[in-house]
């Protein structure tokens, strides 16, 4: 896959398989690598994530990519989503407040910008019976973000009531990428 060039794949010291998919048909390669070299490549742990053809021998950089963070924990909750249109995210089960880092990468200028997003909400108990164990439905009752404005448009809060259905809560309008 990667020919002459200078890298690693998969990218040490703990890739492994999981950072190479192949398509139905084989054609297509999907894999993520640090393509960098010297002090670049010593101090970034970012890696692009690219799309091999193997008919035509090229790769294609996926440019732009989205990862989830819950603020104040390593919890990666989504890892390089490329052209997003949805994701489920869990809130915590009895803070009063969440706050999550979107992180959107260009890969191509190797710059990193974070749109934090607060969601402030109450917890109500919900017992189904004696058998099961608790679980925790929300009500969000605010919704709130820091600008990056070249990738969120707005926010808004869709449905309020976050519990066992798989409705849409939050809408997170994004810009349109270039590609």
């Amino acid at each position: 896959l990667l020919g002459e060039e200078p890298y690693e794949l998969p990218t040490e010291p703990f890739g492994g398989i999981e950072q190479l998919d192949w398509s139905a048909d084989g054609r297509l390669i999907a894999y993520s690598c640090r393509k960098k070299t010297g002090k670049q490549y010593a101090f970034s742990t970012n890696c692009g994530i690219y799309i091999y053809d193997a008919e035509s021998g090229s790769a294609k950089t996926i440019s732009e990519t989205l990862t989830v963070t819950a603020n104040g924990t390593d919890s990666i909750l989504y890892n390089q989503g490329s052209r997003v249109s949805s994701i489920k995210l869990p809130l915590s089960y009895w803070q009063e407040a969440d706050t999550l880092n979107l992180t959107f990468y260009d890969a191509e200028n190797d710059a990193s910008h974070v749109v934090t997003l607060s969601v402030k909400k109450t917890n109500t108990p919900h017992h189904e019976s004696p058998d099961c164990p608790t679980t925790m439905f929300h009500e969000i009752k605010e919704i709130a973000f820091t600008s990056a404005t070249q990738y969120v448009d707005s926010i808004t809060l869709t449905d309020p009531k976050v519990n066992y259905a798989s409705q849409e809560n939050i809408k997170i309008y994004l810009h349109p990428t270039s590609d």
